[in-house]
């Protein structure tokens, strides 16, 4: 998951120096005057998303190293996750979603005073940012694929699935919709599609895309400049969104709960601010608190409304509650430098440690296969991201002339004589 679960910390700030807060009254306050403070404290969530990421990869590692210990065989005849233990892999998906949700919030929320930033610029940003290291990676997954599965052979743990439905639904981030998973449940027709081949963990970015376009039509048209015309136009997407993102409620699950929280924490960031860090500490002490009852008494699962919730308490309350430039300092550079390659971590370890398991499995040992995996899923993560992922500021930076429409200058007015 991701931005998270992609996230845009450069954006964000590159943003924060160009509007104000939202919501200010009496004097404008500049954005940068209001977060000195906090442009320093950016390495908290640096580390928090570099170690989602390593939650995820350490989690899905287990599972495929040690099938005896943490898996179980699904209706379709693989291995997978067992539903009765705590599994860091879904749990590093609930941060991204709060990460996401704060982050991107706090983003848009700098730049809607500009009338050169509207809808489409930021779902070019959205676009750009998501899709591409993730169209290679498509390329890549089906190709690498065929080629270790040839023959007939077949995974323990996936179904691999490469035809057009697949193809298509994962191109238009439509795999694993609610929506037409409900769609063809009534009609009988396959209209319901699942993640790319080897790439099972890639459900979760496309729900990440239909929570940023149901966001980006409220906050961005509805909210912003609303006209009529803009509205009906708009009104389509964000059913469709919010139906998508809506849908996955229907199992229990409660991530749209995490991104609400970090959006919340967000949309209200002044108020937010003044509250003292003390409070902040607390709150953050009773939400852990909480999660370990959660999960030590009750045994809920890492996906429960609950859980979501104080996880994105947790998390943002947490960044207010120190001085995270003081303790995170020294390691700045090599917190950024796990961070910056977690979204192209995200999108290939998985897949790397499929093929690997397949051609290695039976040759070396449980924690021999254990360390192979993470290592090769962190370096097929680095290698993703310096060809693919590092350039999509190009990728926006190209396509925004052609999406966007040129704002009207603003007419003069005349001097007063």
């Amino acid at each position: 998951m991701n931005d998270y679960i992609v996230s845009s910390l450069g954006e964000f700030w590159q943003a924060a120096g160009e509007s104000c807060w939202p919501g200010c009254r009496g004097a404008l306050v500049r954005v940068s005057a209001m977060t000195s403070g906090l442009r320093h404290q950016m390495s908290y969530f640096d580390a928090v998303r570099g170690l989602s990421a390593q939650l995820v990869v350490l989690g899905h590692a287990a599972v495929l190293a040690f099938p005896v210990l943490f898996a179980v065989r699904g209706t379709d005849g693989r291995l997978g996750a067992r539903p009765d233990q705590f599994h860091v892999q879904s749990y590093g998906v609930v941060i991204f979603l709060v990460l996401s949700g704060y982050l991107i919030t706090m983003s848009v929320q700098r730049r809607r005073r500009d009338p050169a930033y509207g809808f489409r610029a930021y779902l070019v940003d959205r676009w750009a940012r998501i899709f591409t290291p993730l169209l290679p990676a498509m390329v890549a997954v089906v190709l690498i694929d065929r080629l270790v599965f040839s023959g007939g052979a077949t995974s323990r743990f996936i179904v691999l699935r490469h035809d057009l439905t697949t193809v298509v639904s994962n191109l238009l981030m439509l795999q694993d919709n609610a929506v037409l998973r409900q769609a063809a449940a009534a009609t009988g027709q396959p209209l319901a599609a699942r993640s790319l081949g080897s790439a099972a963990p890639w459900w979760t970015v496309a729900l990440e895309w239909w929570i940023y376009v149901g966001f980006g039509v409220v906050a961005l048209v509805l909210l912003h400049r609303p006209t009529t015309a803009r509205g009906l136009l708009a009104l389509p997407a964000l059913v469709f969104a919010a139906a998508t993102v809506l849908g996955t409620v229907e199992g229990g699950s409660g991530l749209m709960l995490a991104w609400l929280v970090g959006f919340a924490y967000a949309w209200w960031a002044p108020a937010m601010q003044a509250i003292p860090r003390s409070v902040h500490a607390g709150l953050t002490l009773l939400t852990v608190l909480w999660l370990w009852w959660c999960f030590d008494v009750v045994h809920l699962g890492v996906y429960a409304p609950t859980v979501c919730v104080l996880t994105g308490v947790a998390v943002v309350s947490g960044f207010h509650m120190l001085d995270w430039s003081a303790v995170l300092g020294p390691v700045r550079r090599p917190v950024a430098f796990v961070s910056e390659f977690s979204y192209s971590l995200y999108l290939v370890h998985f897949s790397v440690m499929i093929w690997l398991v397949h051609l290695v499995e039976g040759r070396v040992t449980g924690p021999e296969l254990y360390v192979l995996l993470v290592a090769a899923g962190n370096g097929a993560g680095l290698l993703w991201w310096w060809s693919f992922e590092r350039h999509f500021g190009r990728v926006r930076n190209a396509l925004r002339p052609l999406v966007t429409r040129r704002s009207s200058p603003r007419p003069q007015r005349s001097p007063v004589l």
